[in-house]
């Protein structure tokens, strides 16, 4: 066992996949509401968390935040939502959440984006 490094060394791009997932798997698992198995997935990623912390390793969730153009999220979808004030928009979804690592960002995330309809397309349709 003494031949083992005391270090293993990965690169910033597979922390950063290894966050997204762990991400994902959060997210899914706070959706599930069950109790069954679920404790010892929340251990799990409660480990995993932890190990990406002291990598500096950070995702960033924005959903329900108001979205401003110039972010560094790219946007995969826009849906226009007539229900909304004129000019409001906001970060309906994160696909991907956006990957710091010591406050740099290293992947940035994938949002939809809902957005009010503008006076002009709403009467184009009439």
């Amino acid at each position: 066992m003494n031949s083992l490094p005391k270090e293993l060394h990965i690169s910033i791009g597979d922390a950063a996949a290894i966050a997204i997932e762990v991400w994902r798997l959060t997210k899914l698992i706070e959706g599930t509401g069950s109790t069954g198995d679920s404790a010892s997935i929340r251990y799990s990623l409660r480990q995993f968390n932890r190990v990406l912390s002291n990598l500096e390793i950070v995702t960033t969730d924005l959903a329900g935040r108001p979205y401003e153009a110039g972010l560094i999220e790219d946007v995969v979808d826009v849906v226009e939502d007539p229900r909304l004030p004129s000019g409001q928009q906001f970060i309906e979804e994160m696909v991907s959440p956006t990957v710091l690592w010591q406050r740099n960002v290293v992947q940035p995330g994938q949002i939809i984006v809902r957005k009010a309809v503008e006076e002009t397309e709403r009467g184009a349709g009439v």
